[in-house]
């Protein structure tokens, strides 16, 4: 880390829907930091609590839907280096990638609007197992993609970087060989429009 650093600054590992697989994050936190802690945002946050444990880094989890007995609450709201984050899995509501675009969109739609009644300007959210970084109505949408064992998609993460006057966020994906490859990345300034390095959305 830079020697300026601010105090208020935060680097920060997210993961989701990882269902039982611990493989990936240890490596993901070893080779990739230092980071100040570890998002999980639910189905299999107890993977994520016990990365954090083993690395001894702060731990920030939601439960999904799957997370029986995860002793995480559904909803977080905090504050990190004057950036305020709504954190859910996302089954709260019926959203799932399947659905036609305006079905999908009507959803995120819904939970940008809960987003902000909570005061929040960020959403992190999982559950659709599909890499998203976009913004909607003003608020910043967050998702890191999945982890899950099964998938045909090589498993994704965000690494963000919070800073009082800026938000940088990437959506790193890390093949079987181990390499890492940035699949989605933007710059937001603080009370500003974001500034796009690539905007798309990975699916």
């Amino acid at each position: 880390m830079s020697g300026d650093r601010n105090p208020e600054d935060r680097r920060l590992a997210v993961f989701s829907d990882t269902h039982g697989n611990r493989r990936v994050m240890p490596d993901v936190l070893g080779r990739l930091g230092p980071f100040d802690g570890l998002i999980h945002l639910g189905d299999g946050v107890a993977d994520g609590r016990e990365a954090a444990r083993v690395l001894k880094l702060e731990f920030i989890g939601v439960s999904g839907n799957e997370d029986y007995g995860g002793r995480c609450p559904e909803t977080r709201v905090l504050t990190i280096a004057g950036w305020t984050c709504l954190l859910m899995h996302g089954h709260q509501t019926e959203i799932n990638p399947y659905q036609p675009p305006e079905v999908f969109d009507g959803y995120l739609a819904e939970m940008s609007a809960w987003t902000r009644a909570e005061g929040a300007g960020v959403l992190l959210f999982g559950h659709t197992h599909r890499a998203m970084l976009e913004k909607m109505d003003g608020i910043i949408l967050i998702n890191p993609g999945e982890q899950h064992l099964g998938s045909s998609q090589p498993p994704t993460f965000a690494v963000l970087d919070f800073r009082p006057d800026r938000l940088d966020v990437e959506i790193l994906c890390r093949h079987q060989d181990g390499r890492f490859e940035t699949r989605l990345r933007s710059r937001w300034r603080a009370g500003t429009e974001r500034w796009p390095l690539t905007p798309m959305l990975f699916t």
